[in-house]
């Protein structure tokens, strides 16, 4: 039987789009470009193949489609393995295959601490598993929302990685997976930022002076600058005044002043340095808002949606009032265009 979970904005994991989309693509072998994608339930119908083998019939689940109806169809398989498996959640079909954003981010945000709290690690060729369908429009020219006319991916054994927090996953990350050694990164990082005291560090004094990465000419400047450092004859040769014999007349060059430019260059990587903390600041503070944002537009809409429901009656003198506190409008916003001479509905939000 599956292990419950219940999320919350307390419980929910504080991760992009861009974050949740790298992990089911990791996972299924797929190509999602967008949240939105995932309205079908084909990829959740596969994510329950992987965690409890069995429970849904594979071959029912229609992974080229871009028809309401059967998204409806495979959202019932999935409903049908979550009462299979003892799962309490109750999916929003028909907000989900309405394709928007907010309703199937929600929704996979669930789906991400669910699997977390289900999986056993055991090793799953998503690809294999569906026979050999691509998924995702990442993988067609046509747009359309799923299709299975681009070439398939390699046929690579491929497992997802959740972090476990007893211990570091030694095994996995020696072998140079990139879901695996990413997870294992964005946990150092909220562990670095949680501990980093913001002392100054050389780096490459530490490791003597011993190059890190492969990357060549794109490695950082600062490893790069410890590379070509001269040495200490060579800054004595620099030094020393040249003279040059032309038409009788001796030039000497001024000696360098390498002092002067080591502390130039400290206090540009200092400058450096606070403006990297002040921009990593603002992210977080976007990233704030955009949850909270997000939040509070959802108490909103379902506010909006009891009072639409309950307007038509006589015994509630209230709803007026309030559907006029959500319409109202300030300078700068534009007033939401009615439809059909009916109650005004406001603009769905965009994509962020």
């Amino acid at each position: 039987m599956a292990v419950n979970v219940y999320s919350t904005n307390v419980t929910s994991e504080n991760l992009s789009r861009h974050d949740m989309l790298a992990w089911v693509n990791d996972c299924l072998q797929s190509n999602f470009v967008k949240i939105e994608e995932l309205c079908t339930g084909a990829a959740y119908c596969q994510f329950m193949d992987m965690l409890f083998p069995g429970s849904v019939p594979m071959k029912r689940i229609k992974f080229k489609t871009n028809l309401e109806h059967e998204y409806i169809q495979n959202f019932k398989i999935l409903q049908a393995a979550f009462k299979k498996m003892g799962v309490d959640k109750v999916i929003p079909v028909d907000k989900l295959i309405k394709g928007r954003f907010q309703d199937n981010f929600e929704f996979l945000q669930w789906f991400k601490k669910f699997f977390d709290a289900n999986y056993d690690g055991r090793e799953y060729d998503a690809f294999d598993a569906r026979g050999g369908f691509t998924i995702g429009s990442g993988a067609c020219e046509s747009g359309v929302p799923l299709c299975g006319a681009a070439p398939p991916p390699p046929r690579a054994t491929r497992r997802p990685a959740p972090m476990h927090h007893s211990g570091i996953p030694i095994d996995r990350l020696v072998k140079g997976r990139f879901q695996d050694n990413f997870e294992f990164l964005q946990w150092f990082k909220k562990f670095f930022d949680a501990n980093y005291g913001g002392s100054e560090y050389d780096a490459v004094a530490q490791r003597e002076g011993l190059p890190m990465g492969h990357g060549g000419s794109s490695a950082p400047r600062a490893m790069q600058a410890a590379a070509k450092k001269p040495t200490a004859p060579v800054a004595k040769v620099a030094a020393r005044p040249q003279t040059i014999l032309k038409a009788n007349s001796t030039v000497r060059s001024p000696p360098v002043n390498l002092s002067r430019i080591n502390q130039s260059a400290k206090g540009d990587s200092k400058v450096l340095d606070e403006l990297t903390l002040q921009v990593n600041e603002l992210k977080a503070t976007v990233d704030g808002l955009e949850k909270e944002r997000d939040f509070y537009f959802g108490k909103l809409r379902d506010i909006e949606v009891i009072c639409q429901e309950m307007e038509e009656q006589p015994n509630a003198p209230i709803v007026p009032k309030i559907l006029d506190i959500l319409y109202a409008t300030e300078d700068g916003f534009a007033p939401p265009e009615e439809i059909d001479g009916e109650n005004p509905h406001p603009p769905e939000e965009d994509e962020y």
